[in-house]
């Protein structure tokens, strides 16, 4: 295991040898000297009875002195030799070692066999005549060394799928390398770029209140439906395409307004008058024609009327923003808000963790989510936590992102254990925590292959960069963890390697940086999206 360290000095141990060795001359010429000496008294002691009873009792010792000093001689010498012999032999294994690590690094490797890591075999609403988009699998191109984003200010609007506002649709499946943060080889950012008014497709401009009735042209005014695009009431009807962070560099203007930051509908408490509702995920601004409802069903806006007019049953001192991003959570994704009654909420720590799951969820819809709310986690519970994991007794589960109340009312109080976090210093804590969480989720709608190969797929792209420039296997390990600290350097991540938590770092790291992120978060997050497309 990589994580498993093996010191072995082959320097040391040849300077053993060769104590050892001189040890054995030294012991040598001593048996030398000994045994001339021995010659040379040979028979002083004379012929009569004394002597001849001090020659028994002495040529029997004298003889084993010399013989074990002799064995003590030979035994240094063969030990010595066998020292500097493995020496040798560890460091040609080493050096053998780096040059067929190195050379394997041309084999694709991906956490399905036979296939490239992140290639996908195809995704939801792409036909079957689609070709597959391809992600490689080669680092060089993972890491940006031969790519440079070219940002076109104009693309947006040349998209032609572009609403009444001028804000492109973002329906289209983007390409996987789009989806892992990599700037595209040529043109601008595609359809999914940041439009600067809105972070989430569906949501009023920044700043806005509840849609104005639009105005008809014989005088009357009508709301209008929901848009054609707007999110059905269930999980499994949510369309599965994958979508990734906008391939925009930092500096780009387009990229000022980014989902749950200041000025966003999410962090901004909706405009709410007297008999009306709060601002509704869809609506004129969301770029798509409005739907006639049925005859004899009531059109949605004037449903939405309703629900507004008192708070929910059950929930009478719910305030009126959380209610907002309830009905909004719900609404845009299917699923079902729990714990946004709660007493004492801080509404900035809960317009937070809906903005990131927001966010998460528009871009990568591939995510299933049963329940969002605000829960008692437990003593020592984190910020948030994602839970989806599969009894092995239970025949379903509940897959749900649950925001800690504690934290939720005084978000202040994590704001230390997160003080060196990276990426916490351009984002909300709560914010950062939901998106790190939400990248397990991602895992498991791909089957959580990347969490169990994340190891071996960041030691084949490592290998393949660095192929050539070191010459001993210990190089290559201490070259390794060097750059794979780049995405485990976080705040409390001084253990081990966890794979669980390198890949909710590398997703948060994508999502939250784009093409700024680490090369090791941006391999693991084209992985995450090559194995939720085959999946699909």
């Amino acid at each position: 295991m990589v994580d498993r360290e093996f010191r072995f000095d082959p320097d040391v141990f040849l300077r053993h040898g060769a104590r050892l060795a001189d040890l054995g001359d030294r012991i040598g010429l001593t048996y030398i000297g000994l045994r001339d000496d021995l010659t040379q008294v040979e028979g002083c002691w004379g012929d009569d009875d004394l002597g001849r009873a001090f020659a028994e009792s002495f040529d029997p010792h004298a003889a084993q002195l010399l013989t074990n000093l002799s064995a003590m001689e030979e035994s240094l010498r063969r030990t010595a030799d066998g020292i500097v012999d493995a020496a040798r032999a560890v460091e040609a294994e080493d050096q053998n070692s780096a040059v067929r690590i190195t050379g394997a690094a041309s084999a694709p490797i991906g956490p399905n066999p036979g296939h490239a890591a992140g290639t996908p075999q195809s995704a939801r609403g792409v036909s079957a005549s689609t070709p597959d988009p391809v992600v490689s699998a080669d680092p060089a191109s993972v890491l940006g060394q031969s790519q440079s984003a070219a940002v076109d200010p104009g693309s947006s609007a040349k998209t032609p799928l572009a609403g009444p506002t001028g804000r492109s649709a973002r329906a289209e499946q983007p390409r996987p390398e789009t989806a892992a943060g990599i700037p595209e080889e040529n043109g601008g950012p595609g359809d999914n770029a940041w439009d600067g008014q809105s972070a989430s497709p569906g949501l009023p401009p920044t700043g806005s209140g509840p849609p104005a009735p639009a105005s008809r042209p014989g005088g009357g005014s009508e709301r209008p439906s929901p848009p054609i695009s707007t999110v059905s009431s269930t999980a499994a009807e949510r369309p599965r395409a994958v979508r990734g962070q906008d391939a925009l560099p930092s500096g780009d203007p387009r990229r000022a307004v980014s989902a749950g930051r200041p000025g966003t509908p999410w962090t901004r408490a909706p405009l709410i008058a007297s008999g009306g509702s709060a601002a509704d995920a869809s609506g004129p601004a969301s770029g798509a024609p409005p739907q006639s409802p049925r005859p004899g069903e009531p059109r949605p806006r004037e449903r939405d009327r309703e629900r507004s007019a008192a708070p929910p049953a059950g929930r009478p001192g719910m305030s009126a923003v959380l209610g907002w991003l309830a009905r909004t959570l719900a609404e845009r994704h299917g699923v079902q808000v729990v714990g946004f009654d709660l007493p004492g909420l801080d509404e900035t720590a809960v317009r937070q963790f809906a903005a990131a799951v927001d966010r998460v969820l528009t871009d990568y819809p591939a995510i299933v989510l049963d329940v969002v709310g605000v829960a008692d986690l437990g003593d020592d519970a984190p910020v948030v936590r994602w839970a989806g994991e599969l009894p092995a007794a239970a025949i379903s589960t509940v897959r749900s992102i649950m925001l800690d109340q504690r934290v939720a009312r005084e978000p202040g109080r994590v704001a230390d254990l997160y003080a060196a976090d990276p990426l916490v210093t351009g984002d909300p804590v709560i914010y950062v925590a939901t998106v790190r969480e939400l990248g397990l989720a991602f895992d498991a709608a791909g089957g959580g292959v990347v969490r169990k190969n994340a190891q071996r797929l960041l030691i084949a792209a490592y290998l393949r960069v660095v192929t050539g420039q070191h010459t001993t296997l210990g190089e290559v390990v201490r070259g390794y963890r060097c750059w794979r600290a780049e995405l485990i350097g976080s705040a409390g991540y001084t253990a081990g390697f966890e794979p669980g938590r390198a890949v909710s770092t590398a997703f948060a790291e994508v999502v939250l940086r784009g093409p700024e992120a680490c090369a090791p978060a941006r391999i693991l997050h084209t992985a995450l999206v090559g194995a939720v497309s085959e999946r699909e």
